[in-house]
């Protein structure tokens, strides 16, 4: 990435990446409570003042307002200012990687989308330990007919038919864990992985795998972290849902990397991959 113009896309989509880090703080505190996502208008959850635009605008309004509220002086938790940076980062890396290196703009947008909803679900889910339905739902009205209109700009109608294998594959396989033990799988996760597996399914049908098996290694290692420093024990569940999300957009993102080498691993060939040219 040398030119202007590729820096140019990477700042734009970053600066947009915090706008929708600040639509995924709403969705994170009032889906959880079963509150609509646009109406009443944002305000303090300690006084219920309205927030006027110039105190919502991300990050900056935080700073500006000495992380307050500008008419309690409650504090503002830091997760709003974090979840908005993040979201940012998170574009920015997905158009550098996809839109930029890889020359797939439309594929770039899709994960973008799909990233919204990796986050909320991260979020909420450690936060309260379960998926919330709608926000699965949601996603999925989003990304199917997002993922059609990808498929017809990249010419790969076939990839839609992976797409919906790999959900139902996906689905299946988590539900079928949770039925041997739901200690083991949550039945938000099984819904989740309808979603997960037709955005990872689009870009190839070991993605899915790869995705799991990356959500199970990132897992088993900060469980096995929180036994070791004491903050948790040998049989306590924790969420997966952060897992799921992280190694979904891992995978997205570098699924010919992380795919090959576990196929590699396997004694598998590894062919057709799309990541980059």
């Amino acid at each position: 990435m040398n030119s202007f113009q590729d820096w140019t896309i990477v700042v734009f989509w970053t600066l947009v990446g915090l706008t929708f880090g600040s639509f995924v703080n709403v969705i994170v505190t009032r889906v959880p409570e079963g509150r609509s996502i646009v109406h009443p208008p944002s305000r303090c959850p300690h006084c219920l003042a309205p927030i006027g635009f110039w105190e919502n605008i991300p990050i900056i309004s935080y700073f500006f307002l000495g992380g307050r509220c500008r008419h309690c002086k409650e504090p503002i938790g830091w997760r709003y200012p974090a979840t908005e940076a993040g979201v940012a980062v998170a574009f920015g890396v997905v158009v550098w990687r996809l839109w930029v290196t890889a020359n797939r703009p439309a594929a770039a947008i899709l994960v973008m989308a799909a990233t919204v909803v990796f986050v909320s679900v991260a979020i909420i889910d450690a936060k309260t330990k379960r998926i919330p339905r709608k926000l699965v739902y949601w996603g999925l009205v989003m990304v199917i007919p997002l993922s059609v209109v990808v498929a017809l700009y990249e010419a790969r109608p076939a990839a839609l038919i992976i797409a919906l294998a790999s959900s139902m594959g996906y689905g299946i396989a988590l539900f079928a864990i949770h039925s041997i033990d739901p200690r083991w799988m949550g039945f938000g996760d099984v819904r989740y992985a309808f979603f997960l597996g037709w955005v990872l399914g689009y870009f190839g049908w070991w993605y899915p795998l790869a995705g799991f098996m990356l959500a199970l290694v990132i897992g088993s290692v900060v469980g096995l972290t929180l036994v070791a420093v004491g903050k948790s024990r040998l049989g306590k569940t924790i969420p997966f849902g952060p897992f799921l999300s992280l190694g979904a957009y891992a995978v997205l993102l570098w699924g010919c990397e992380l795919a090959g080498l576990y196929l590699h691993l396997m004694g598998l060939p590894l062919a057709g991959c799309r990541t980059l040219p």
